[in-house]
């Protein structure tokens, strides 16, 4: 690791270069937001950043529902103007989240009601096209393909103090080195930072994993274009069920539905099993009910995460300064919550607001690094406690994770009797609001309410 480490002295201009590897979404909003403060940001994409068409072993899950949340719809729309209005003329379905949703959670059916909360559904490729686009366009940005980073090129002062001035990549012609002031690592599950880090005596990165074991398998139906029909939300009641359904409506008339759930409660990837499954595994049969007697687009696809993962790089004594950890490479969540695009849009947001104050010498990458920890915390708490209501994830179930995972069910069932507890839970799913407003006055109010009438 020696050839990796440069002795330097002095300071110089800390703005010339940034590179970006992995041209994932978080890595192009990662792009897009550093390139007013840089000279040149450069993308290193390990496949080819043009291809709009055939799948991408680095993304694995892109054929499955990938859903954004309104915060991070808002945020995208902000660092991409018009990016909504891109996805609509591509095709995007605009729906009404509470009129023109079937929802189903803790054994109850949401009451549909016209609340004014949209969304927008589509594939996963459609929106990395539409924002590929958007990154191709801007004169600041150069992409590199076909480019894989084997190492981090590290530089040390006279303070014994460790600095990341570049990377060594792997080309279609050998390797090559790419100096700059800024890396950021956007490469997402696959990334290898921890282990570079470790190989050049920096620490050991502290790793905190839930093992839950889920899948889930999608398939894409025909949609009639002329259909009135409503989404799908299927959601278990732990820990007795442990089986979700969606089937939501995307671009070039398509259904999308994914059906799975926890501990290898999934389907095999076979039309028999994927159709018994939506029958008899989910708690209510309206999917089967919907996909039956619609045609199939394309095969049935997996995919399987035995754990969520979060790398605490804020807690490296030795974090390189010059080096930051984005996306999936930071932290992986239960997909189910679909809260990972929101994430990657919220971290690039930090970075926007942050980066000027680093440039400026005021603070190492490791404070902005650390000032994604209440990023993910919000996140990373809010799918413990949920997963932690089934007995075979290990982890401590404190009194406050027992309040909470008892308040949050007579909530969510609340919010299927009232239009109030219904907008105010969807604007904390979609982060619009903090979770501390599911304590409003008036659910709690509803909850007596409709609790002294036996609703349990």
């Amino acid at each position: 690791m020696e050839d990796s480490k440069e002795k330097t002295k002095g300071h110089k201009k800390k703005n010339n270069h940034a590179i970006i590897i992995g041209g994932s979404i978080a890595g192009c909003l990662a792009a897009e937001v550093l390139s007013p403060y840089f000279d040149k940001v450069t993308l290193l994409e390990k496949g080819d950043f043009e291809d709009e068409v055939h799948p991408r072993k680095s993304v694995p899950q892109e054929r499955h529902i990938h859903v954004l949340l309104q915060k991070g719809e808002k945020i995208m729309e902000r660092i991409f103007p018009n990016l909504m209005h891109d996805l609509k003329a591509e095709g995007a379905v605009n729906v009404n989240l509470g009129q023109d949703i079937e929802w189903f959670q803790y054994g109850l059916w949401k009451k549909r009601c016209d609340m004014n909360f949209e969304s927008h559904f589509f594939s996963r490729r459609l929106l990395d096209n539409c924002i590929r686009r958007r990154i191709r366009q801007n004169t600041k940005i150069r992409i590199q393909s076909q480019s894989s980073v084997e190492d981090f090129i590290f530089s040390v002062n006279e303070k014994e103090e460790t600095t990341v001035v570049g990377v060594k990549i792997h080309t279609l012609t050998g390797i090559t080195c790419l100096h700059g002031n800024l890396v950021v690592d956007a490469r997402g599950l696959g990334s290898q930072t921890p282990n570079l880090l470790k190989s050049a005596g920096l620490g050991e990165v502290y790793k905190e994993k839930i093992k839950t074991n889920l899948g889930y398998v999608t398939r894409l139906y025909k949609r009639d274009p002329q259909s009135t029909e409503r989404t799908i939300v299927v959601w278990s009641t732990p820990p007795k069920e442990k089986a979700l359904g969606l089937m939501l409506p995307i671009e070039n008339d398509r259904w999308m539905v994914s059906v799975g759930g926890w501990f290898n409660q999934f389907p095999k990837p076979e039309s028999e099993d994927f159709l018994n499954y939506t029958r008899t595994i989910l708690p209510v049969s309206n999917i089967y009910d919907r996909i039956k007697d619609l045609e199939p687009l394309d095969d049935i696809v997996r995919y399987r995460l035995p754990y969520a993962e979060w790398r605490h790089f804020e807690k490296l004594a030795k974090f390189p300064d010059g080096l930051l950890v984005i996306g999936a490479a930071l932290c992986t969540t239960n997909p189910f919550y679909g809260q990972g695009m929101t994430l990657c849009a919220i971290q690039a947001e930090l970075i926007q607001s942050t980066i000027s104050g680093w440039i400026k010498g005021r603070y190492p990458t490791h404070y902005i690094q650390s000032s994604f920890t209440k990023i993910v915390q919000f996140s990373w708490d809010m799918a413990k406690t949920e997963d932690l209501r089934f007995p075979e994830i290990i982890g401590r179930r404190t009194p406050f994770i027992t309040f909470k995972q008892w308040y949050s069910k007579k909530f969510a069932r609340i919010a299927a009797l009232t239009p109030f507890a219904r907008k105010m839970q969807l604007d904390i799913i979609h982060m619009i609001k903090p979770t501390y407003w599911a304590f409003h006055p008036l659910i709690i109010i509803q909850m007596i309410l409709f609790y002294f009438k036996r609703i349990k």
